[in-house]
């Protein structure tokens, strides 16, 4: 009977479509400039340099400085200072209690 074999074949072919349109919408979330991949791949040693400075700034209860970052477009440099901020804003009195907590602060960008 060709009838059920057609409704089989549309039914691939819109879950396959449904498929395709989750993925491209997958994608433009991640390419948004205010998305923050969860790993940045060959940036630990950076990274464990500029939160040692963050958390150094934050403990000094608001008599911290500010801190620039310059390099190549592309390099990850806004993205591993977004994830870093949040990493510390989940360490702060505010969300953990105890000696190795921060001051709670917040995060001014300037792109």
């Amino acid at each position: 009977s060709p009838a059920p074999k057609a409704g089989r074949k549309q039914s691939r072919k819109r879950t396959r479509l449904e498929q395709i349109d989750q993925s491209l919408q997958d994608a433009s979330r991640a390419l948004m400039l205010s998305s923050v991949p969860t790993v940045l791949p060959c940036r630990q040693q950076e990274h464990d340099q500029i939160e040692r400075y963050m958390r150094q700034q934050i403990s000094c209860s608001g008599q911290g400085s500010g801190l620039y970052i310059s390099g190549m477009p592309g390099t990850g440099k806004t993205a591993t200072v977004r994830q870093i901020a949040k990493e510390l804003q989940r360490c702060t009195t505010k969300h953990k209690r105890g000696k190795t907590a921060l001051p709670e602060f917040e995060f001014y960008e300037i792109n």
